[in-house]
């Protein structure tokens, strides 16, 4: 299980329980152990799921902090998915008369 610790929302938390068929996002905790902390912050997240920023780049510019065993942590970034919509891009608004 994934803890996400945002910078931003010091008070919310948000758990990613990572089994099949199908992870689930949680606002309590579960009572399973927390086998990895990701620290960051809501934009980050975004800017992730969006492709607007890589995933080493946001380790390296301190904007995502990994915590755990050496061996998840350096699984983790296999495990985040990006956006279907990542590559789309978005329609100019149609000019107003």
């Amino acid at each position: 299980m994934v803890r996400f610790a945002l910078r931003d929302r010091p008070t919310a938390g948000y758990w990613l329980i990572l089994r099949r068929p199908q992870p689930e996002l949680c606002t309590r905790p579960s009572g399973y152990a927390e086998d990895i902390v990701c620290r960051t912050d809501s934009t980050t997240l975004i800017d992730l799921h969006l492709k607007r920023l890589g995933y080493r780049a946001a380790i390296r510019q301190g904007r995502v902090d990994i915590i755990g065993p050496s061996g998840l942590t350096r699984q983790f970034s296999s495990w985040f998915r990006t956006s279907p919509f990542a590559d789309f891009i978005p329609a100019e608004p149609a000019a107003t008369v």
